[in-house]
């Protein structure tokens, strides 16, 4: 599933290209025939993200509220695009350039107070500016839940999906299994200023990256780790590994093996020796 900086480099995107244009919509699949009626012909006037949730904003109050899930795809090509393929949940057509976005989770026109309501159920998203640290803090002081849990709460906090949680909580040494109201306020300082780092960064490049960045707080001992040292296998041949615990073996802090557990339905990457906690 993609995490927030996905969302928001994709929103981005749009509101560069899509931004005061009024708009062809339609539905190939025929699915968001209805909404895409609505959309049909209004004026974009932007698009913004909150977490992992877009939010496309036209004229008279409307707007296009999506998620993408485990299987949603969104793809951008150049006027004129070709015949759709597939199974395109939603097609829109600019001046210059056409939005085609297929298999989301959820995909709804919604009303100005509808999108307020929806906002408001989220936490702080770690790349909005009016985020703040003190939010987060006092979210986590609610729940006994397991800190590794309470990241993928995205009522505690909006964006952070499963490998950044697996990173942010190696980057603090933090034991997955600590109760979020536990944690110190160090613990807590940490966790918030890495995921905005990360999240800036990973919006940047649209990719998550932590090993090798500067700007982030720990982990300890990894001054002494060399990030090109580490490099993995893709389809594109061997590329720098990005990643601290993320689906690795051993951690490169200290070569532990990695521990895998199940939290929050998903599993989490962790290193026993160098995330005990106090």
């Amino acid at each position: 599933m993609p995490e927030g900086h996905t969302i928001h480099h994709l929103t981005g995107k749009i509101d560069r290209w899509f931004a005061g244009q009024k708009l062809a919509a339609t539905s190939p699949q025929g699915r968001f025939a209805d909404g895409a009626r609505i959309l049909n012909g209004q004026k974009l006037n932007g698009a913004e993200a909150k977490g992992k949730h877009a939010f496309l904003h036209f004229e008279e109050g409307r707007s296009l509220h999506f998620h993408l899930g485990l299987f949603g795809r969104t793809r951008f090509r150049a006027n004129p695009a070709p015949e759709p393929r597939g199974q395109i949940r939603l097609r829109l057509v600019g001046d210059k350039r056409t939005f085609d976005l297929s298999g989301p989770n959820r995909c709804e026109v919604l009303g100005s107070d509808e999108v307020r309501e929806a906002m408001r159920r989220l936490g702080p998203d770690p790349l909005r500016k009016e985020s703040r640290l003190a939010q987060f803090r006092g979210r986590l002081a609610k729940t006994r839940r397991s800190i590794g849990a309470v990241l993928l709460d995205q009522s505690v906090i909006a964006g952070i999906g499963n490998v950044y949680r697996s990173e942010l909580l190696f980057l603090g040494g933090i034991d997955p299994r600590t109760p979020a109201n536990a944690l110190g306020d160090d613990d807590v300082r940490a966790l918030w200023r890495n995921a905005v780092r990360l999240l800036r960064i990973g919006k940047k490049h649209d990719q998550i990256r932590v090993l090798g960045e500067t700007g982030l707080l720990g982990p300890a001992g990894g001054e002494d780790v060399d990030p090109a040292a580490w490099t993995i296998t893709s389809r594109w041949g061997p590329r720098q590994d990005r990643v601290w615990v993320y689906k690795r073996s051993c951690c490169k802090v200290c070569d532990h093996g990695i521990a895998i557990s199940e939290l929050g339905n998903r599993k989490l990457y962790s290193c026993p020796a160098c995330q005990q906690g106090e």
